[in-house]
């Protein structure tokens, strides 16, 4: 990966760059790697710190913490450091200070090859991700950053590590070369919402075979040799080539997306929790992909576009025109698909403390009456009492010490009443996937007793910051920016705080609960949508109580269970608002937000917000829809040693795909899967929607121009036969009933979109 470098030659020099050779999305969790080189002639000693950057800053609201590292670099050796900060606008840069505090070198970050969604490949083929980058470029619209692991040995073997990751791809690799531990990490990391690509062919037994099954959509059994022509359909194009491809048999719930004339298939898709796999059987590396880059490029192209736009929760809302990445400049959910994707609003700990019992407060009779004393001992009485006795002359004295006693009573009324501890008021956010993963994500406000550092530490595997990413109004900051210690068990300073001032830290862990078998989500829904009820079963296979169990979007949810224990079941029988779901089905600019995010923070309102703001980690877009339930908090942070008095709330949230529905209200969102330009200029994007079992006819796919620049070219909609094998245009060139042979295996419709808007949306309706 790119850096840039600084420092003398003959010491140590400093390199650093973003993990994952990517822009900047502010408001995400971005790993930062620094370098240390020492061809001095003795052992360097010092600190590498990474310094947010300076300049106006429009994203994440608050103050930008230091990271600083402790390292010792022997002569002719390299020392290297990852960090995981909260994203600035301005980035971040690095320094190397010496053991006496003088700066030894410093580096700032290179301009990264792509700003779109992180892509990571695992290959033991030298250089994919520049072969895979340079196609992208040239024969694709995505805008994707690639970077590779140099061996599988490095390969995280902690799903937290993959924070900020879009997709990992794994061609022509050894996947039995991975520890227990990294393949934990590979199913965490799809469980909590990644995209998993996968290649096949003559190599697939030893690529798929040592993989979990749950992440192989299609078990490898045999090798065939079937025709690409399809695949280069989608692409706008033909070919008579044909490829080695595997073969085998079908997971449950798995899908030929793609398949070759005589049925042969050559994209597989399954699901896993919250995540996508996406199985090619034929190998993109190898013959004849590796002579013809048109055809490679639509390999590659339709894999990632199928990965990362059907990739769940907040990583799939802010599709930058087939970037699948970019989002807004002000913070605001970071965009990602596996941990690190929940978005962290400031109605979190607004709310929070709005239902928070507050301190102990001074009793206003207390307060009033030291008020009058102070007034009448040091006006009449105090002048009367020294005139009784002959001693006016101390009336000097006597004022100010009384001022002094009122005074020190007033402050133990106000503060000390208040009690000498560290109090925190939190916030949990915890996304439950298969296998008992468990994302974290903490808010915590913390206040302190008195005058002075704040030191605070997290548990070990834990990323930090003091950072927010927020939108609308500024909440809480102010005072030195914090110092945090780089460590398995990282700790936090706030220098000098102001008594019973708050100060912000956000935490991000992944954690297993349990034994944590299956490949089930935790909480199982087993919903219909029929006549505008909600019906069917949820049961809780979790080891805690959910309390006031819902299915929420960004705009609605309904009460599902006031109280679901351990291993109960509920049944549900309700009426389901699904106003919020109508409207486009994907649309890649924007996302759906509570509008009473950006209210006045009261106790009336907090529930509702913060269960509608954990609904969002998972299902922003119309058509998506989470469970979330409070259970009890757990204590994470210690101050000085010792865990402070908390109070606050948390929130378990996990998407839920309706089984069957009788409305197109109930479908999910739509999905690009590949897109192209034509000689003509035109930009053509071909989308697959889902219809839920149910709704077997009687829909209608319609175009719709988002409020953007008015187009020169009118959209024209296109629906594929998939009996006839052919593609119909719809009368009027935007809307078009389904008939029933354009509903085709798996129940998916088909429709291309060809325009010169930049800004178009389908959706799916109901039609007569």
């Amino acid at each position: 990966m790119p850096a840039a470098a600084a420092g003398q030659a003959s010491g140590p020099t400093l390199t650093v760059s973003r993990l994952w050779n990517q822009g900047g999305r502010v408001g995400s969790w971005t790993p930062y790697v620094m370098s240390i080189r020492n061809d001095g002639p003795g052992t360097f000693t010092g600190t590498a710190a990474l310094v947010p950057g300076t300049g106006y800053a429009s994203g994440p609201q608050g103050v930008f913490p230091e990271y600083d590292a402790a390292v010792t670099v022997p002569a002719g050796s390299q020392r290297t450091v990852t960090v995981y900060v909260l994203e600035t606008q301005s980035g971040y840069r690095a320094e190397l200070r010496d053991d006496r505090g003088a700066v030894r070198a410093t580096a700032s970050v290179p301009t990264s090859a792509g700003a779109g969604g992180a892509v990571a490949v695992v290959s033991d083929v030298p250089r994919v991700d520049q072969r895979l980058d340079a196609l992208l470029r040239s024969r694709s619209q995505l805008d994707a950053a690639v970077t590779q692991f140099a061996t599988g040995q490095a390969f995280p073997a902690d799903a937290i590590r993959l924070s900020g990751l879009n997709a990992v791809v794994l061609d022509q690799f050894d996947s039995g070369s991975l520890s227990p531990a990294q393949e934990r990490a590979l199913e965490d990391f799809v469980g909590l919402g990644g995209t998993l690509i996968e290649a096949g062919g003559a190599g697939a037994r030893r690529t798929l075979g040592p993989l979990p099954g749950d992440l192989v959509p299609l078990q490898p059994s045999g090798v065939a040799t079937a025709s690409l022509g399809p695949l280069a359909e989608l692409s706008g194009s033909t070919t008579d080539a044909t490829a080695s491809v595997t073969t085998g048999s079908l997971a449950p719930g798995a899908r030929v997306a793609v398949a070759a004339p005589d049925g042969t298939p050559l994209v597989v898709e399954g699901s896993y929790g919250a995540g996508d796999v996406v199985e090619l059987t034929f190998d993109p590396l190898a013959a004849p992909f590796d002579g013809q880059l048109d055809l490679a490029g639509a390999a590659w192209g339709q894999a990632l576009a199928r990965g990362l736009s059907a990739a769940s929760g907040s990583g799939s809302t802010q599709l930058a025109k087939l970037g699948f990445g970019g989002g807004t400049n002000f913070g605001g959910p970071p965009v990602g698909s596996g941990p690190g994707s929940a978005p962290g609003f400031p109605g979190y700990l607004g709310q929070a403390l709005a239902v928070a019992p507050p301190a102990a407060s001074p009793p206003f009779g207390l307060l009033a009456g030291l008020l009058v004393v102070y007034i009448l001992v040091v006006s009449g009485l105090s002048y009367a009492v020294l005139r009784s006795v002959g001693r006016r002359g101390l009336l000097w004295v006597v004022v100010p010490a009384v001022a002094v006693v009122c005074t020190a009573g007033a402050y133990v009324a106000g503060f000390g009443t208040r009690g000498s501890d560290y109090q925190v008021v939190e916030v949990q956010v915890e996304r439950l996937a298969p296998g008992g993963a468990v994302e974290t994500a903490e808010y915590d406000g913390i206040l302190t007793p008195r005058r002075g550092d704040v030191t605070l530490s997290a548990p070990p595997g834990t990323i930090v910051t003091t950072a927010q990413s927020t939108f609308g109004p500024y909440l809480f900051g102010g005072g030195d920016a914090a110092r945090i210690a780089v460590a398995n068990a990282p700790r936090v300073t706030f220098p000098n705080v102001a008594v019973w001032d708050l100060r912000p830290v956000q935490t991000l862990a992944v954690s297993h609960e349990g034994a944590g078998g299956g490949a089930g989500l935790p909480i199982e829904a087993r919903l219909s949508l029929r006549s505008g009820r909600l019906q069917g079963q949820v049961v809780n296979h979790s080891s805690r109580t959910v309390r006031n169990l819902q299915i929420a979007n960004a705009n609605t949810q309904t009460t599902l269970a006031a109280s679901l224990g351990p291993g109960a079941t509920a049944n549900v029988d309700l009426p389901l608002s699904t106003a919020a779901a109508s409207g486009p089905l994907i649309s890649k600019v924007g996302y759906a937000l509570p509008s009473i995010v950006f209210g006045q923070a009261t106790a009336a309102s907090a529930d509702r917000t913060l269960a509608m703001l954990a609904a969002t980690s998972v299902a922003v877009r119309p058509g998506e829809w989470a469970l979330v339930g409070q259970v009890d908090p757990t204590s994470t942070l210690r101050i000085a040693g010792e865990r402070p008095p908390t109070t606050g709330r948390a929130l378990v949230v996990e998407p839920v795909h309706l089984q069957s529905a009788d409305a197109a209200a109930g479908a999910s969102p739509a999905r690009v899967v590949s897109s192209y330009t034509t000689s003509g200029g035109t930009e053509v994007e071909v989308f697959e929607q889902a219809v839920p079992p149910g709704l077997t006819g009687h829909v209608a796919v319609t175009t719709t121009l988002l409020p953007t620049r008015p187009p020169t070219i009118a959209p024209l909609l296109e629906v594929y036969d998939w009996d006839a094998h052919t593609w119909r245009s719809a009368a009027g060139g935007t809307s078009s009933a389904v008939t029933s042979g354009e509903i085709g295996p798996g129940g998916v419709i088909r429709a291309r979109v060809t325009s010169d808007e930049a800004q178009v949306s389908v959706t799916l309706s109901d039609a007569p």
